[in-house]
Protein backbone atom coordinates (compact mmCIF):
# COMPACT_ATOMS: atom_id res chain seq x y z
CA UNK A 1 0.00 0.00 0.00
CA UNK A 2 0.90 3.72 -0.77
CA UNK A 3 0.93 6.07 2.46
CA UNK A 4 -0.34 9.21 1.39
CA UNK A 5 0.76 12.30 3.63
CA UNK A 6 -1.39 15.37 4.07
CA UNK A 7 -0.35 18.59 4.82
CA UNK A 8 -2.85 20.03 7.73
CA UNK A 9 -3.42 23.52 8.55
CA UNK A 10 -1.83 23.41 12.22
CA UNK A 11 0.99 20.85 13.26
CA UNK A 12 -0.25 18.29 15.78
CA UNK A 13 1.29 19.32 18.75
CA UNK A 14 -1.18 22.46 18.42
CA UNK A 15 -4.26 19.62 19.10
CA UNK A 16 -4.49 19.15 22.94
CA UNK A 17 -6.39 16.13 23.75
CA UNK A 18 -9.75 16.46 25.06
CA UNK A 19 -9.48 16.68 28.92
CA UNK A 20 -12.64 14.21 29.49
CA UNK A 21 -10.99 11.82 27.35
CA UNK A 22 -10.17 8.50 29.23
CA UNK A 23 -7.38 8.23 27.21
CA UNK A 24 -6.12 11.40 27.97
CA UNK A 25 -5.43 9.75 31.82
CA UNK A 26 -4.21 6.31 30.23
CA UNK A 27 -1.22 8.19 28.60
CA UNK A 28 0.04 8.78 32.22
CA UNK A 29 1.42 5.43 33.85
CA UNK A 30 0.25 6.19 37.26
CA UNK A 31 -3.02 7.10 36.15
CA UNK A 32 -3.54 4.33 33.58
CA UNK A 33 -2.84 1.86 36.59
CA UNK A 34 -4.66 2.92 38.61
CA UNK A 35 -7.64 2.94 36.26
CA UNK A 36 -6.62 -0.69 35.37
CA UNK A 37 -6.37 -1.91 38.87
CA UNK A 38 -8.45 0.01 41.25
CA UNK A 39 -11.76 1.57 39.09
CA UNK A 40 -12.10 -0.90 35.83
CA UNK A 41 -12.81 -3.72 37.46
CA UNK A 42 -15.43 -2.69 40.05
CA UNK A 43 -18.48 -1.82 37.95
CA UNK A 44 -20.18 0.31 40.70
CA UNK A 45 -16.72 2.22 40.93
CA UNK A 46 -16.33 2.26 37.11
CA UNK A 47 -19.72 3.42 36.26
CA UNK A 48 -19.62 6.11 39.37
CA UNK A 49 -16.60 7.49 37.75
CA UNK A 50 -17.81 7.31 33.92
CA UNK A 51 -20.97 8.71 35.27
CA UNK A 52 -19.37 11.71 36.75
CA UNK A 53 -17.18 12.57 33.80
CA UNK A 54 -19.94 12.03 31.39
CA UNK A 55 -22.05 14.61 33.68
CA UNK A 56 -19.22 17.22 33.20
CA UNK A 57 -18.82 16.81 29.47
CA UNK A 58 -22.25 17.03 29.33
CA UNK A 59 -23.05 20.00 30.41
CA UNK A 60 -19.59 21.70 28.48
CA UNK A 61 -20.74 20.10 25.40
CA UNK A 62 -24.58 21.80 25.19
CA UNK A 63 -22.87 24.85 25.52
CA UNK A 64 -19.79 24.86 23.78
CA UNK A 65 -20.66 22.32 20.76
CA UNK A 66 -22.76 22.32 17.57
CA UNK A 67 -25.61 19.82 17.25
CA UNK A 68 -26.15 17.31 14.66
CA UNK A 69 -28.98 15.23 14.05
CA UNK A 70 -28.32 11.29 13.79
CA UNK A 71 -29.20 9.22 10.98
CA UNK A 72 -28.57 5.89 9.60
CA UNK A 73 -26.99 5.75 6.09
CA UNK A 74 -29.20 3.35 4.40
CA UNK A 75 -32.42 6.17 6.11
CA UNK A 76 -29.62 8.85 4.41
CA UNK A 77 -29.48 7.60 1.14
CA UNK A 78 -33.14 6.97 0.96
CA UNK A 79 -34.19 10.34 1.82
CA UNK A 80 -31.76 11.82 -0.52
CA UNK A 81 -32.48 9.15 -3.21
CA UNK A 82 -28.56 8.49 -3.38
CA UNK A 83 -27.65 5.20 -6.37
CA UNK A 84 -26.29 2.02 -3.78
CA UNK A 85 -23.98 -0.80 -5.75
CA UNK A 86 -24.03 -3.91 -3.99
CA UNK A 87 -20.84 -5.17 -3.10
CA UNK A 88 -21.38 -8.50 -1.55
CA UNK A 89 -24.29 -10.11 -1.58
CA UNK A 90 -26.66 -11.35 1.36
CA UNK A 91 -25.50 -14.49 3.54
CA UNK A 92 -27.23 -16.49 5.70
CA UNK A 93 -25.19 -19.52 8.09
CA UNK A 94 -25.99 -21.89 10.72
CA UNK A 95 -25.79 -21.10 13.99
CA UNK A 96 -23.41 -23.74 16.09
CA UNK A 97 -24.40 -23.79 19.70
CA UNK A 98 -20.84 -24.02 22.10
CA UNK A 99 -20.35 -27.04 23.80
CA UNK A 100 -20.02 -26.75 27.59
CA UNK A 101 -17.48 -28.89 29.17
CA UNK A 102 -17.62 -30.82 32.38
CA UNK A 103 -17.97 -27.74 34.66
CA UNK A 104 -19.40 -27.04 37.97
CA UNK A 105 -19.73 -23.27 38.02
CA UNK A 106 -22.02 -23.25 34.66
CA UNK A 107 -23.95 -20.03 35.16
CA UNK A 108 -27.60 -21.79 35.36
CA UNK A 109 -29.06 -19.34 32.46
CA UNK A 110 -26.86 -20.49 29.88
CA UNK A 111 -29.45 -22.19 28.47
CA UNK A 112 -30.55 -18.81 27.08
CA UNK A 113 -27.56 -18.52 25.11
CA UNK A 114 -28.04 -21.62 22.99
CA UNK A 115 -30.38 -20.77 19.53
CA UNK A 116 -31.57 -22.17 16.68
CA UNK A 117 -32.07 -21.03 13.26
CA UNK A 118 -30.18 -19.24 10.60
CA UNK A 119 -27.60 -15.76 11.18
CA UNK A 120 -28.85 -13.63 8.42
CA UNK A 121 -26.59 -10.58 7.25
CA UNK A 122 -27.99 -8.14 5.08
CA UNK A 123 -25.32 -7.37 1.57
CA UNK A 124 -22.61 -4.50 1.36
CA UNK A 125 -23.59 -1.93 -0.10
CA UNK A 126 -21.62 1.01 -1.20
CA UNK A 127 -22.78 4.83 -1.68
CA UNK A 128 -21.34 8.11 -2.59
CA UNK A 129 -22.10 11.06 -0.52
CA UNK A 130 -19.95 14.34 -1.31
CA UNK A 131 -19.09 17.19 0.91
CA UNK A 132 -18.13 14.95 4.03
CA UNK A 133 -16.50 15.38 7.06
CA UNK A 134 -14.11 12.44 7.89
CA UNK A 135 -12.84 12.70 11.76
CA UNK A 136 -9.73 10.63 12.92
CA UNK A 137 -11.82 9.94 16.45
CA UNK A 138 -15.41 8.62 15.00
CA UNK A 139 -16.72 6.25 12.45
CA UNK A 140 -19.71 8.89 11.68
CA UNK A 141 -19.51 10.92 9.30
CA UNK A 142 -20.79 14.60 8.78
CA UNK A 143 -22.42 16.95 6.28
CA UNK A 144 -24.26 20.02 6.87
CA UNK A 145 -26.16 19.47 10.48
CA UNK A 146 -26.48 15.50 9.70
CA UNK A 147 -23.92 12.66 11.51
CA UNK A 148 -24.62 9.90 9.77
CA UNK A 149 -24.01 6.21 11.28
CA UNK A 150 -23.77 2.66 10.47
CA UNK A 151 -27.29 0.76 9.99
CA UNK A 152 -26.43 -2.06 13.24
CA UNK A 153 -26.12 0.32 15.56
CA UNK A 154 -28.78 1.08 18.11
CA UNK A 155 -28.81 4.56 20.01
CA UNK A 156 -31.32 3.16 22.70
CA UNK A 157 -29.72 0.02 23.96
CA UNK A 158 -25.42 0.37 23.12
CA UNK A 159 -22.81 2.78 24.27
CA UNK A 160 -20.44 3.82 21.93
CA UNK A 161 -16.61 3.91 22.25
CA UNK A 162 -16.58 7.65 21.28
CA UNK A 163 -18.73 8.21 24.17
CA UNK A 164 -16.70 6.85 26.53
CA UNK A 165 -13.93 8.89 25.02
CA UNK A 166 -16.04 11.45 25.21
CA UNK A 167 -15.77 12.44 21.38
CA UNK A 168 -19.06 13.92 21.64
CA UNK A 169 -22.02 14.01 23.78
CA UNK A 170 -25.11 11.80 22.54
CA UNK A 171 -28.82 13.07 23.43
CA UNK A 172 -31.22 10.41 23.41
CA UNK A 173 -33.94 13.06 23.26
CA UNK A 174 -33.32 14.93 20.71
CA UNK A 175 -31.29 11.78 18.97
CA UNK A 176 -28.54 14.49 18.07
CA UNK A 177 -24.91 14.60 19.08
CA UNK A 178 -22.74 17.62 20.37
CA UNK A 179 -19.60 17.85 19.22
CA UNK A 180 -17.01 20.35 18.32
CA UNK A 181 -15.78 19.48 14.56
CA UNK A 182 -13.88 23.24 14.27
CA UNK A 183 -11.52 22.01 16.89
CA UNK A 184 -9.41 19.19 14.54
CA UNK A 185 -6.82 19.80 12.37
CA UNK A 186 -8.20 19.84 8.90
CA UNK A 187 -7.37 18.92 5.12
CA UNK A 188 -9.42 18.74 2.04
CA UNK A 189 -9.37 15.40 -0.53
CA UNK A 190 -11.09 15.14 -3.69
CA UNK A 191 -12.03 11.45 -3.47
CA UNK A 192 -11.85 8.90 -0.78
CA UNK A 193 -13.12 5.92 1.13
CA UNK A 194 -13.59 6.23 4.52
CA UNK A 195 -12.99 3.07 7.01
CA UNK A 196 -12.09 4.96 10.29
CA UNK A 197 -13.60 3.39 13.45
CA UNK A 198 -12.60 3.60 17.31
CA UNK A 199 -12.64 0.58 17.77
CA UNK A 200 -9.73 -0.76 15.09
CA UNK A 201 -6.77 -0.94 17.54
CA UNK A 202 -8.87 -3.92 18.68
CA UNK A 203 -7.29 -6.91 16.56
CA UNK A 204 -10.81 -9.41 16.83
CA UNK A 205 -12.81 -5.64 15.78
CA UNK A 206 -10.75 -5.26 12.93
CA UNK A 207 -10.41 -8.65 11.20
CA UNK A 208 -14.40 -9.54 11.65
CA UNK A 209 -16.10 -6.32 11.09
CA UNK A 210 -13.37 -3.48 9.30
CA UNK A 211 -10.90 -5.34 7.28
CA UNK A 212 -14.18 -6.99 5.23
CA UNK A 213 -15.92 -3.67 4.92
CA UNK A 214 -12.24 -2.25 3.10
CA UNK A 215 -12.37 -5.86 1.19
CA UNK A 216 -15.44 -5.25 -0.06
CA UNK A 217 -14.51 -1.97 -1.35
CA UNK A 218 -10.77 -2.89 -2.39
CA UNK A 219 -12.04 -5.95 -4.29
CA UNK A 220 -13.81 -4.10 -7.23
CA UNK A 221 -11.70 -2.59 -9.60
CA UNK A 222 -13.80 0.20 -10.70
CA UNK A 223 -12.60 1.65 -7.67
CA UNK A 224 -8.68 1.26 -8.30
CA UNK A 225 -7.60 4.22 -7.69
CA UNK A 226 -9.42 5.75 -5.06
CA UNK A 227 -7.23 5.94 -2.09
CA UNK A 228 -8.66 4.74 1.54
CA UNK A 229 -8.65 6.51 5.30
CA UNK A 230 -7.49 4.56 8.01
CA UNK A 231 -6.61 5.47 11.95
CA UNK A 232 -3.18 6.26 12.49
CA UNK A 233 -1.15 4.21 14.78
CA UNK A 234 -2.35 0.65 14.43
CA UNK A 235 -0.39 -2.26 15.42
CA UNK A 236 2.05 -4.05 12.77
CA UNK A 237 -0.16 -7.17 12.52
CA UNK A 238 -3.03 -4.71 11.53
CA UNK A 239 -1.19 -2.87 9.09
CA UNK A 240 0.39 -6.36 7.36
CA UNK A 241 -3.63 -7.31 7.01
CA UNK A 242 -4.58 -4.17 5.54
CA UNK A 243 -1.33 -4.11 2.77
CA UNK A 244 -2.60 -8.03 2.03
CA UNK A 245 -6.03 -6.46 1.35
CA UNK A 246 -5.39 -2.72 -0.07
CA UNK A 247 -2.28 -3.85 -2.47
CA UNK A 248 -1.14 -0.63 -3.86
CA UNK A 249 -3.71 1.09 -2.98
CA UNK A 250 -3.23 5.06 -1.78
CA UNK A 251 -3.79 4.57 2.10
CA UNK A 252 -3.97 7.83 4.23
CA UNK A 253 -3.80 7.82 8.07
CA UNK A 254 -5.18 9.77 10.29
CA UNK A 255 -4.87 11.17 13.63
CA UNK A 256 -7.34 11.27 16.36
CA UNK A 257 -7.34 14.80 16.08
CA UNK A 258 -7.66 15.44 12.59
CA UNK A 259 -10.20 15.76 9.82
CA UNK A 260 -10.56 15.48 6.28
CA UNK A 261 -12.84 17.28 4.10
CA UNK A 262 -14.09 14.99 0.95
CA UNK A 263 -15.82 16.53 -1.56
CA UNK A 264 -16.76 13.07 -3.07
CA UNK A 265 -16.88 10.16 -0.32
CA UNK A 266 -17.50 6.42 -1.07
CA UNK A 267 -19.10 5.09 1.93
CA UNK A 268 -19.57 1.17 2.55
CA UNK A 269 -22.26 -0.36 4.90
CA UNK A 270 -21.17 -2.06 7.59
CA UNK A 271 -19.99 -5.69 7.00
CA UNK A 272 -20.01 -7.10 10.44
CA UNK A 273 -20.95 -5.13 14.08
CA UNK A 274 -20.70 -6.48 17.59
CA UNK A 275 -21.97 -3.94 20.61
CA UNK A 276 -18.82 -2.65 22.01
CA UNK A 277 -21.12 -1.76 25.31
CA UNK A 278 -24.50 -1.67 26.62
CA UNK A 279 -25.80 1.81 27.45
CA UNK A 280 -26.74 0.49 30.79
CA UNK A 281 -25.54 -2.09 32.82
CA UNK A 282 -28.95 -4.03 33.16
CA UNK A 283 -29.66 -3.85 29.61
CA UNK A 284 -29.08 -6.39 26.64
CA UNK A 285 -26.22 -5.94 24.10
CA UNK A 286 -28.20 -4.81 20.44
CA UNK A 287 -25.78 -7.34 18.69
CA UNK A 288 -23.50 -9.88 20.34
CA UNK A 289 -21.65 -10.41 17.01
CA UNK A 290 -23.14 -10.02 13.32
CA UNK A 291 -21.39 -10.58 10.40
CA UNK A 292 -21.58 -11.21 6.14
CA UNK A 293 -20.24 -14.70 5.64
CA UNK A 294 -18.68 -13.80 2.03
CA UNK A 295 -17.05 -10.87 2.99
CA UNK A 296 -15.41 -12.35 5.92
CA UNK A 297 -14.64 -15.45 3.78
CA UNK A 298 -13.03 -13.28 0.88
CA UNK A 299 -11.01 -11.94 3.61
CA UNK A 300 -9.69 -15.72 5.15
CA UNK A 301 -8.89 -16.61 1.88
CA UNK A 302 -6.94 -13.67 0.73
CA UNK A 303 -5.20 -13.81 4.46
CA UNK A 304 -4.49 -17.40 4.22
CA UNK A 305 -2.37 -17.40 1.63
CA UNK A 306 0.29 -15.46 4.26
CA UNK A 307 1.09 -19.00 5.28
CA UNK A 308 4.42 -20.79 5.02
CA UNK A 309 3.50 -24.15 3.60
CA UNK A 310 6.30 -25.86 4.25
CA UNK A 311 6.97 -24.80 7.90
CA UNK A 312 6.19 -27.83 10.39
CA UNK A 313 3.49 -26.51 12.83
CA UNK A 314 2.74 -27.85 15.43
CA UNK A 315 -0.51 -29.55 16.00
CA UNK A 316 -1.55 -28.92 19.99
CA UNK A 317 -1.17 -25.03 20.90
CA UNK A 318 -2.02 -23.29 23.66
CA UNK A 319 -2.38 -19.10 24.18
CA UNK A 320 -1.06 -17.43 26.47
CA UNK A 321 -2.97 -13.89 27.24
CA UNK A 322 -1.08 -11.55 29.03
CA UNK A 323 -3.68 -8.29 30.05
CA UNK A 324 -4.61 -5.98 32.67
CA UNK A 325 -7.67 -7.58 33.13
CA UNK A 326 -9.53 -10.76 32.24
CA UNK A 327 -6.06 -12.78 33.96
CA UNK A 328 -6.25 -16.55 34.01
CA UNK A 329 -4.51 -16.45 37.20
CA UNK A 330 -3.33 -20.23 37.24
CA UNK A 331 -1.90 -19.80 33.34
CA UNK A 332 1.27 -21.54 34.65
CA UNK A 333 -0.15 -24.28 36.38
CA UNK A 334 -2.12 -25.26 32.92
CA UNK A 335 0.64 -23.92 31.25
CA UNK A 336 2.97 -27.03 32.69
CA UNK A 337 0.18 -29.43 32.92
CA UNK A 338 -0.38 -28.74 28.55
CA UNK A 339 3.26 -28.79 27.96
CA UNK A 340 3.20 -32.66 29.50
CA UNK A 341 0.68 -33.18 27.09
CA UNK A 342 2.79 -32.15 24.17
CA UNK A 343 0.80 -28.83 23.41
CA UNK A 344 3.28 -25.85 22.61
CA UNK A 345 2.92 -22.19 24.49
CA UNK A 346 2.58 -18.90 22.51
CA UNK A 347 2.32 -15.10 23.78
CA UNK A 348 0.69 -14.20 20.30
CA UNK A 349 1.22 -10.02 21.39
CA UNK A 350 4.77 -11.10 20.23
CA UNK A 351 3.48 -13.44 16.95
CA UNK A 352 3.61 -12.17 13.64
CA UNK A 353 -0.09 -12.11 11.74
CA UNK A 354 1.88 -14.49 9.34
CA UNK A 355 2.87 -16.94 12.54
CA UNK A 356 -0.71 -16.34 13.93
CA UNK A 357 -2.48 -17.48 10.61
CA UNK A 358 -0.42 -20.49 10.46
CA UNK A 359 -0.93 -21.70 14.00
CA UNK A 360 -4.69 -21.73 13.56
CA UNK A 361 -4.72 -23.05 10.27
CA UNK A 362 -2.75 -26.09 11.06
CA UNK A 363 -3.59 -26.77 14.91
CA UNK A 364 -5.74 -29.74 15.64
CA UNK A 365 -6.17 -28.61 19.25
CA UNK A 366 -6.58 -25.08 19.78
CA UNK A 367 -6.46 -23.90 23.96
CA UNK A 368 -6.73 -20.49 25.61
CA UNK A 369 -8.43 -17.69 27.54
CA UNK A 370 -10.87 -15.88 25.69
CA UNK A 371 -9.39 -13.05 23.78
CA UNK A 372 -8.65 -10.50 20.66
CA UNK A 373 -6.17 -13.73 19.26
CA UNK A 374 -9.45 -15.89 18.90
CA UNK A 375 -10.47 -14.07 15.80
CA UNK A 376 -7.94 -16.30 14.28
CA UNK A 377 -10.61 -18.91 14.29
CA UNK A 378 -11.57 -17.97 10.73
CA UNK A 379 -8.65 -19.84 9.65
CA UNK A 380 -9.23 -23.28 11.58
CA UNK A 381 -10.18 -26.15 9.76
CA UNK A 382 -13.76 -27.29 10.51
CA UNK A 383 -12.56 -30.48 12.69
CA UNK A 384 -9.97 -28.41 14.58
CA UNK A 385 -10.92 -28.63 18.40
CA UNK A 386 -11.14 -25.18 19.67
CA UNK A 387 -11.15 -24.78 23.39
CA UNK A 388 -12.08 -21.08 24.79
CA UNK A 389 -11.67 -20.94 28.93
CA UNK A 390 -13.82 -18.33 29.86
CA UNK A 391 -15.34 -16.53 33.33
CA UNK A 392 -18.74 -17.89 34.96
CA UNK A 393 -19.40 -14.51 35.32
CA UNK A 394 -23.53 -14.28 34.58
CA UNK A 395 -22.97 -11.28 32.08
CA UNK A 396 -20.48 -13.14 30.10
CA UNK A 397 -21.29 -12.30 26.23
CA UNK A 398 -21.07 -16.45 25.55
CA UNK A 399 -22.28 -16.19 22.07
CA UNK A 400 -19.44 -13.76 20.37
CA UNK A 401 -16.83 -16.21 19.50
CA UNK A 402 -19.49 -18.84 18.23
CA UNK A 403 -21.25 -16.41 16.44
CA UNK A 404 -17.85 -16.37 14.50
CA UNK A 405 -16.75 -19.55 14.44
CA UNK A 406 -20.36 -20.80 13.04
CA UNK A 407 -19.75 -19.11 10.02
CA UNK A 408 -16.93 -21.35 9.20
CA UNK A 409 -18.85 -24.88 10.71
CA UNK A 410 -16.26 -24.63 13.87
CA UNK A 411 -18.07 -25.40 17.03
CA UNK A 412 -16.29 -23.63 20.35
CA UNK A 413 -15.94 -25.62 23.09
CA UNK A 414 -16.17 -23.34 26.63
CA UNK A 415 -14.06 -24.57 29.59
CA UNK A 416 -15.68 -22.08 32.44
CA UNK A 417 -13.76 -20.96 35.49
CA UNK A 418 -14.78 -19.09 38.27
CA UNK A 419 -14.60 -15.96 38.52
CA UNK A 420 -12.12 -14.03 41.30
CA UNK A 421 -13.83 -13.65 44.53
CA UNK A 422 -13.04 -10.89 47.09
CA UNK A 423 -13.34 -8.43 44.88
CA UNK A 424 -16.85 -7.06 42.65
CA UNK A 425 -17.12 -9.52 40.11
CA UNK A 426 -17.66 -8.39 35.83
CA UNK A 427 -16.96 -10.20 32.74
CA UNK A 428 -13.24 -7.91 32.68
CA UNK A 429 -12.30 -9.52 36.12
CA UNK A 430 -9.82 -12.55 36.70
CA UNK A 431 -10.71 -16.07 36.85
CA UNK A 432 -9.13 -19.92 38.02
CA UNK A 433 -10.17 -22.95 35.88
CA UNK A 434 -9.51 -26.34 37.46
CA UNK A 435 -6.59 -28.13 35.79
CA UNK A 436 -8.12 -31.36 36.28
CA UNK A 437 -10.97 -30.48 34.30
CA UNK A 438 -9.25 -29.13 31.15
CA UNK A 439 -7.02 -32.68 31.86
CA UNK A 440 -10.61 -34.40 31.51
CA UNK A 441 -11.89 -32.01 28.39
CA UNK A 442 -9.44 -32.36 26.23
CA UNK A 443 -9.01 -36.36 26.91
CA UNK A 444 -12.69 -36.55 25.55
CA UNK A 445 -13.32 -36.51 21.92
Amino acid sequence: MKILKLKFLYPHSQQPSSFFDIAYFKKNKFLRGLYLNFIKPFPFLREFCLKGNALAFKVFALVVFDKYDLVRLKDFVKKNQLKTFVLFKPSSTRYINPHICKNSNLDPDFDKFNVKGLNHFESIYLAQIKDVQVLGSTSILFKDKTAIFHDLFDWNLDFSSEELHQTFYYSPLSSSIQINIDQYNKAEFTKAASFINPIAPNYAHWITEILPAVAAFCKNPEYKGIPIIINHGLHKNILDSLDSIAGSRGVIFLRQNEKIYVKNLYVVSVAGYASFEPRKINMPLSCSGLYNYEALNYVRKILKRKVVSNKKWPKKIFLKRNSGYRHLTNSKEIETLLKKQGFEIYDFKNLSLKDQIGLFSNADTIIGSSGAHFANIIFCNKKTDVYILISDFKRTIYKYWPNISSLFGIQIKYIIGRARTGKSVNVHSDFYVNPKLISESINVK
